[in-house]
């Protein structure tokens, strides 16, 4: 199955759940993690570099609740940080920037088992997440 058949499209305005926005290159990781937060009610929309994230941002202008992203190097640290600022100046809010890198430190590139140590860093990410993404009633 394709991360495509996980992810919201198209991503509509009006809908209830907080959209997340998860920038990753790790396919495997990705699909886990669109997976637990389709179950928690988020609307994600992954993509696999921040190219992609940037060029969907400006394109839809749809702003997410929560940016997550995975193993980067300095120089696109930096720009995850500005992308964040972007959206949070134009909306008027903070939009919180979770690394993966936090909760599954172990695990970059690698095959993921559902069943894994790791679990444990998936349901801490979510944990955050409940605390710091707001939730529409």
């Amino acid at each position: 199955m394709d991360i495509v058949d996980f992810t919201t499209s198209p991503i509509l305005t009006s809908a209830p759940e907080p959209l997340v926005l998860v920038i990753d290159a790790c396919e495997e990781r990705s699909m886990l993690l669109v997976r637990l937060l389709a179950f928690a009610n988020y609307r994600t929309y992954v993509v696999r570099t921040l190219q992609e994230a940037s060029s969907w941002y400006i394109e839809h202008a749809i702003p997410p609740e929560a940016i997550v992203f995975g193993d980067m190097n300095s120089l696109e640290h930096f720009f995850v940080r500005r992308l964040q600022e972007r959206i949070s100046i134009q909306q008027g809010k903070y939009i919180p920037a979770i690394s993966l890198a936090l909760y599954l430190p172990h695990t970059p590139f690698t095959k993921i088992s559902s069943a894994s140590t790791c679990s444990y860093g998936y349901f801490a990410l979510l944990e955050l997440l409940w605390q710091v993404v707001p939730r529409y009633v």
